[in-house]
């Protein structure tokens, strides 16, 4: 039978195969002359240490890094050691079959390519390998231009691919990015009134099945027209925002603080029941008079109104927030009927004076 078209251009070129290598066939021109500067990575693996070589020179001479091995077991060691883009390896090694060597790299590195080499009549091995994800395979004899044509279209393919997963990545940072500023008011970086009426309908469901205690916090600013219209609505987003930093700072990982309104803010705390809702009441006023203490502004007092309700043995998250509110509201005209006590105790003070 006569040679086939593959194998006779390989012996008129000088080829690459077992036994005897002629030297003068190791390099192979580039398309454009010029020296590949994308340092590939490749391991040659097989038992003809000629082969590997030649094959590792006709590599290194095209801008390639190659290293070789004879063995699988060699190889793998290499893998898990040094990321190789590719390996090209016998369908027949001393320990194991490329096959068998294939899945192994699919384990040890799974964005590595894989070339089989493998004499004609094992042609029908080198299709499994292929099923079995290799990239290609080359039949010995082979010349130095096919094996770099199908080492050229392998990279390329990995590139494509790299691509195409820095792209999704960077597609998904964006989405991550869209939904998190859809989540998010944009004043203050808390969540808005709309995620956190989603997270409270979850939390409505996780407190009905399991029974757990939760509290509602509910905070409004004082007094935030009034200073918009003597200090400018500036410092007005000032102290919007240096409340949030001020309810975010004194919460817990695990609580929620949301931006409900313009003037008013929310707070969701989860295995909380109303003692635990009360402390972090009081710790939220210590803190108020600890910034008013230090801020420099003067007229300007940031003051705020708390209340608070807490849900036990599956009460509705609903009722709860409303009666957060009341207890706001409540707070809200207890501190306006001090001040206005206050104010008039001072006129009548002055007066007498």
């Amino acid at each position: 039978m006569g040679l086939n078209r593959s194998t006779q251009r390989g012996l008129e070129q000088g080829s690459i195969r077992r036994g005897s290598i002629p030297q003068s066939a190791t390099r192979a021109q580039r398309p454009n002359g010029k020296p590949n500067h994308k340092r590939v990575r490749i391991l040659i693996v097989d038992d003809e240490e000629d082969l590997c070589r030649i094959v590792s020179q006709v590599l290194s001479e095209n801008g390639y890094l190659a290293d070789t091995t004879l063995t699988a077991c060699e190889a793998i060691e290499k893998i898990k050691k040094t990321y190789y883009n590719l390996v090209i390896t016998d369908v027949k090694l001393p320990d194991r079959n490329g096959i068998e060597l294939l899945e192994l790299i699919e384990e040890a590195s799974p964005d590595t390519s894989v070339i089989i080499l493998t004499a004609f009549p094992e042609v029908e091995t080198a299709i499994r390998a292929l099923n079995h994800g290799a990239f290609s395979y080359l039949t010995k004899p082979f010349t130095n231009e096919e094996l770099l044509n199908v080492v050229r279209r392998a990279v390329a393919r990995q590139n494509a691919a790299s691509r195409s997963v820095q792209l999704l990545r960077r597609l998904r940072r964006k989405n991550e990015e869209l939904e998190r500023l859809s989540n998010t008011d944009a004043l203050t970086g808390l969540y808005n009134r709309t995620y956190f009426e989603e997270i409270l309908g979850r939390e409505e469901m996780r407190i009905q099945r399991y029974r757990r205690p939760v509290a509602i916090v509910m905070v409004d600013i004082n007094e935030l027209k009034h200073i918009n219209d003597h200090f400018g609505h500036l410092k007005g987003d000032m102290v919007i925002k240096e409340t949030a930093k001020l309810l975010r700072n004194m919460c817990r990982g695990s609580d929620i603080v949301a931006r409900y309104g313009g003037d008013e803010f929310i707070i969701l705390l989860p295995e909380t029941t109303e003692e635990g809702a009360s402390s972090l009441t009081r710790s939220l006023k210590k803190a108020v008079r600890r910034w008013n203490l230090c801020n420099t502004d003067r007229g300007l007092n940031l003051n705020l109104s708390f209340g608070y309700a807490c849900a036990q043995n599956g009460a509705s998250l609903i009722d709860v927030l409303n009666q957060a509110d009341a207890n706001m509201y409540q707070d809200k005209m207890s501190q306006k009927a001090l001040d206005h006590c206050q104010r008039k105790k001072k006129n009548s003070f002055m007066a007498d004076y």
